[in-house]
């Protein structure tokens, strides 16, 4: 085999050097000895955004991936929602290349491989679908599904990540019994989903953790030991964030979204602001919304008396009215830091909400920009949108809460912007790299040739192969 990647999705640095040192992990502590684990900066931090940009070296504007969910106009200016899939997905991954370029490919669990009918070149690959974002598994070919669908639940299946990750793990183990590719991309979905289940054992590697942990080591070695260049990467990081800074509150107050009608939600909605203001004066471990978590029945409570700024979409039929019909701007309710893209229902809705934005105490922590000027590319979403950044990562993150207050102490867990890439076989020309350099790497390590239009560059050496022209790559995607 040429290369092979495992992606973990959620994972930090820290947490990979932390699980190795503390669990003696053999496979993946002989692979910190051979290379240096760097950071891989994320922006936005969103899962399927950034393993999309991974896959395919560009920015969101040129794949045209944003999010979780969708946001168009139909066929007579309606305002609609749907989740992603990879019909969406304008620009060709690094798999899909490979496979176009004559080598047997496969691909186990990437995000947004969901319908399969969204990738091209498929006859040259071996690919258990999307279990992180589909409703449903698909397998090419299909026998695959009779052999091995039992090891590839989706979410609503097995609701248990550990348990999920491991049976992951067993099907792709049998997957490469069966077969014998050129290239393997597998991604699973610890630790981010028991991260948002349970962060405190996650990120101590307790005792659940452990076991996952020593899987992902085994299929880490077995991945090494079948490949000549063997890459661990992750979409972003996990971690505990002390100071946030709540990007709604200025626009909850000036477009009167999110404040609830009865008396009851308003005085909650008081009540929770008062609490975000006092957490400022207080250690981020004694904060009322970290002590929340420990109360979950109370925080159900007071959460159901809130109004949700926005709503999840569902793969329910071609696509349901958005909240856009209803409001003024929105974000993406599919998972956390969402609020990082902002959409809004005009132009005029857009300057209005920057400008309150700007006037707010939030503004000190925050760079807000329009999104057509932070990410240059043909497929910006059909809304005027807003992009969100801190101006310190580490120090002040940016959260979509149902509250007035614009800043408060916590102990919230949440993506991180850095991921890891740790690659085995080369050595790496840089001590951190950007989610879009993952794929020319990965092109190199195959000994393929990097495409033109890409943003991203290769961190290891060049085989000498000069760039083939990305207009090639996008005629075969919009005829596939």
């Amino acid at each position: 085999m040429r290369f092979s990647l495992l992606g973990l999705d959620a994972l930090s640095p820290w947490l990979l050097e932390r699980a190795v040192s503390k669990l003696g992990l053999k496979n993946l502590g002989y692979a910190l000895s051979l290379s240096r684990p760097i950071p891989l900066r994320s922006m936005p931090p969103i899962t399927p955004v950034q393993w999309t940009s991974m896959a395919s070296g560009v920015n969101p504007a040129k794949h045209g991936v944003w999010g979780f969910t969708k946001y168009y106009r139909g066929p007579n200016g309606e305002h609609l929602s749907k989740p992603y899939t990879s019909l969406d997905v304008m620009f060709p991954r690094a798999f899909e290349d490979a496979a176009l370029m004559g080598l047997d490919v496969a691909v186990v669990n990437y995000p947004l491989t969901w319908p399969l009918r969204g990738l091209c070149c498929l006859r040259k690959m071996a690919v258990v679908g999307d279990t992180f974002l589909a409703p449903r598994v698909e397998f090419s070919p299909e026998d695959l599904g009779g052999r091995l669908g039992r090891y590839f639940p989706t979410y609503d299946e097995v609701p248990d990540p550990y348990r999920r990750t491991e049976m992951i793990i067993e099907g792709t183990l049998e997957l490469l019994s069966e077969v014998d590719a050129d290239a393997y991309f597998v991604v699973l979905p610890y630790p981010d989903q028991a991260f948002h289940r349970d962060h405190r054992e996650v990120l101590s590697v307790g005792p659940r953790s452990e076991a996952v942990w020593r899987a992902i080591d085994e299929l880490a070695g077995e991945l090494m030991k079948r490949s000549r260049s063997f890459m661990l990467a992750s979409d972003h990081g996990a971690g505990l964030h002390r100071t946030c800074v709540n990007v709604l509150a200025p626009l909850m107050r000036e477009f009167g979204v999110g404040l609830p009608s009865s008396l009851r939600g308003r005085l909650l909605l008081s009540l929770v602001s008062v609490l975000d203001e006092v957490s400022v004066a207080l250690p981020p471990a004694i904060s009322p919304r970290e002590l929340s978590r420990r109360f979950p029945r109370l925080r159900e409570t007071v959460g159901g008396e809130l109004v949700a700024v926005a709503r999840a979409a569902t793969h329910e039929g071609a696509g349901r009215q958005s909240e856009l019909s209803e409001q003024p701007f929105t974000y993406d309710a599919g998972g956390l830091s969402i609020d990082r893209i902002l959409y809004f229902r005009g132009e005029a809705e857009r300057e209005r909400g920057l400008r309150a934005l700007e006037a707010s105490r939030a503004s000190r922590y925050l760079r807000v920009t329009r999104l057509e000027e932070r990410f240059r590319g043909a497929y910006l979403p059909p809304y005027p949108a807003l992009f969100v950044e801190s101006v310190d990562e580490e120090r002040y993150w940016p959260v979509s809460s149902r509250s007035l207050a614009q800043l408060r102490h916590d102990m919230m867990p949440d993506h991180e912007v850095n991921g890891v890439l740790l690659v085995v076989g080369e050595e790496v020309k840089a001590s951190a790299a950007e989610t879009y350099d993952v794929a020319p790497t990965a092109l190199t390590l195959m000994g393929l040739p990097v495409p033109r239009g890409s943003d991203g560059r290769s961190l290891v050496e060049s085989r000498g192969e000069f760039p083939y022209d990305a207009a090639v790559r996008l005629r075969l995607r919009m005829g596939r």
